[in-house]
């Protein structure tokens, strides 16, 4: 794996640098199956530059939130900070007081930093991520706090022991290349995909991608969901890889890839993301299909071992509550609970939102996850 696979672009730290760091899990994180970066890596950056004001000691914000031993709010995100900037800038109008210092991981090594530690003992006050089964490993092995007063704020699905909030419901769609396929008739089903893919098996050979999920958490948890609705996700990727599918870690890869021409559809991509860089680059097109597309609450809980308890809850309040979903209502490449804006009531209605809870921990049994990984595999590098 390369550092560019680990770490995320754009990001600002104080004074227009960046502060890259490392970490190193402990070993006993390794035991339950999630790829580990290799020693050494790169593994996030640092955004305070943008985010983050002084902290007043002891002085109080408007809310009632007091910075707490001269620290700032610790939030550690798989979440592009260019994307969620405006988001954190909302709160800080809100919460004046609360100085931000955010760090932006891929969601493997993010689940990693959390489970396994990292140099020099850092905790964070919040954990963010839209790889929620690995959300919900972290929750089960007893990191969060709860954060009490909000579960009524959000649907159920959303919400899991007071303690792991959704805060987004983003959808999966396809992402095809404008000149290449826009004059052809798109799949409009999941199993007209399959078929499109099949029918054009020629002309798509080799130009064809989705997310390596042996390296991508979010790509990792699609796939599992998608094995639960039946039989045609095997379907899909048996013909995929017959075709030749090229495999990326990233969301933005994959829809940078598909505007350039270098592939011209990816299935299973993130649409928040994807919709955030075809605004700036038309020679891309999103698909949401028609008879379903799973939704992934981006979701937030707070660290048992934070330093900034009432801050973190604040955010998480902010985060469900009416100015925060605004605020990601607006933010490009984010989306708020009741999804994406814009939707016709037929396409919401197509909507499969993720529940939050150990049902999602099926499929992290580390034998379940091998085999699953290697099953998956076998049939995605046919071509």
């Amino acid at each position: 794996m390369s550092r560019s696979d680990i770490m995320r672009p754009a990001i600002f730290a104080p004074h227009g640098g960046v502060d890259r760091q490392t970490y190193a899990p402990a070993k006993a994180a390794q035991g339950d199956g999630i790829p580990l970066p290799p020693a050494g890596s790169i593994t996030r950056r640092r955004a305070l530059g943008l985010l983050a004001a002084p902290c007043v000691i002891g002085a109080m914000a408007p809310t009632g939130v007091r910075a707490q031993q001269n620290r700032p709010l610790r939030i550690w995100s798989a979440t592009d900070a260019m994307i969620i900037a405006p988001v954190l800038a909302a709160f800080r109008a809100a919460h004046p007081d609360v100085a931000i210092d955010y760090t932006d991981w891929e969601t493997n090594a993010l689940y990693h930093a959390v489970a396994g530690g990292r140099a020099g003992g850092t905790v964070p006050d919040l954990v963010i991520s839209p790889a929620v089964d690995l959300q919900v490993m972290l929750v089960n092995r007893g990191y969060a706090r709860r954060v009490r007063g909000v579960s009524g704020n959000v649907p159920s699905w959303a919400c899991w022991r007071e303690e792991l909030f959704g805060f987004t419901q983003e959808p999966e769609v396809v992402v095809v290349n404008r000149a290449r396929l826009g004059h052809l008739a798109l799949p409009r089903s999941h199993a007209e995909l399959a078929d499109f893919i099949r029918d054009h098996r020629t002309t798509l050979a080799g130009r064809l991608g989705t997310y390596d999920i042996a390296r991508s958490g979010i790509g990792y948890l699609l796939a599992t969901q998608a094995a639960g609705l039946g039989p045609s996700h095997a379907r899909l990727t048996e013909i995929m890889g017959q075709t030749g599918t090229r495999l990326f870690a990233t969301t933005a890869r994959q829809v940078r890839a598909v505007a350039a021409g270098e592939i011209w559809l990816a299935t299973s991509v993130l649409g928040s993301y994807a919709q955030a860089l075809i605004d700036q680059d038309d020679r891309a097109q999103m698909l949401m299909l028609e008879d379903y597309n799973r939704a992934i609450p981006r979701a937030v809980f707070s660290h048992r071992g934070g330093d900034n308890p009432r801050a973190a809850a604040a955010f998480v309040r902010f985060l469900l509550g009416a100015s925060g979903q605004g605020a990601l209502a607006r933010a490009p490449g984010l989306v708020a609970l009741d999804g994406p804006a814009g939707l016709s009531d037929p396409a919401r209605n197509t909507l499969m939102p993720l529940q939050l809870g150990p049902g999602l921990l099926l499929w992290q049994d580390r034998l379940k996850r091998h085999q699953f990984i290697e099953t998956w595999d076998g049939s995605i590098r046919r071509g």
